[in-house]
């Protein structure tokens, strides 16, 4: 019998179905901390806090901004049942930003994912040495 590669996850919110579709893995913001999912997870449930979800498509990395919600595992499927959730390439720029304006040069850095001043630049996949 051949191991499943990937899990079908579904993020939804009152106001759409914000992604469906075949992962290899998500990291989810958990009321208890972080936590990953990988295919053939064991069953559970989870408190979900605001933060950012990131899941690897296609060992692509994709991110997404959530306000929190609950977080299904069952059957090699993930729900996720979000108050909001956005991808974040569909945020705009304001909703990103703080209440005070940062030098254009800040906000490409924190911004763009290969910056180290940016929060996306945290990969999970990698080793903290290279």
């Amino acid at each position: 019998m051949s191991e499943t590669k990937t899990f079908l996850l579904e993020i939804v919110s009152p106001e759409r179905k914000v992604f469906s579709g075949d992962v290899e893995f998500g990291v989810f913001p958990g009321a208890e901390g972080e936590f990953g999912v990988l295919p053939n997870h064991a069953a559970m449930l989870s408190a979900l806090k605001p933060g950012r979800i990131k899941i690897l498509q296609n060992n692509k990395p994709d991110y997404f901004t959530t306000s929190g919600g609950f977080l299904e595992v069952r059957s090699n499927k993930v729900t996720v049942v979000a108050e909001s959730c956005e991808p974040m390439e569909e945020m705009p720029l304001r909703a990103t930003l703080p209440s005070h304006e940062l030098p254009r040069s800040k906000i490409r850095n924190i911004l763009n994912p290969n910056s180290p001043l940016s929060p996306l630049s945290y990969d999970p996949w990698k080793h903290p040495t290279g």
